[in-house]
């Protein structure tokens, strides 16, 4: 599989995911078949469809369930960044990008 075809199938994978879900959505074959078409008109080889697809499983409810919970998806972005982006934080942030400049600068 090419780096292209792997990021395009993750990025529609990824997009579908976002949405909301619920039972009367229809089951998790029927998304993934959704998937699935999407990515083959979009151009993707049917085998690059199927070696990245072809042996997902569907998740555990309680998974997403507790996915769903969590405080990222619960609170207002403000009222997260707020609790989360102390003052160090940032300076822990910034020491480690001064540390990893060099490495960082190559990407």
């Amino acid at each position: 599989m090419t780096v292209a075809g792997t990021i395009v199938v993750c990025g529609l994978s990824a997009a579908l995911l976002a949405q909301p879900q619920d039972d009367a959505r229809g089951s998790f074959t029927a998304w993934l078949d959704g998937v699935r078409a999407e990515a083959l008109t979009r151009g993707i080889r049917h085998e690059i469809v199927e070696r990245a697809l072809g042996d997902l499983e569907e998740p555990v409810a309680v998974v997403i369930e507790r996915d769903r919970a969590q405080t990222e998806r619960v609170l207002p972005l403000e009222a997260y960044l707020t609790r989360r982006l102390t003052p160090t934080v940032v300076r822990t942030g910034r020491e480690m990008m001064a540390l990893h400049h060099p490495t960082l600068s190559q990407v």
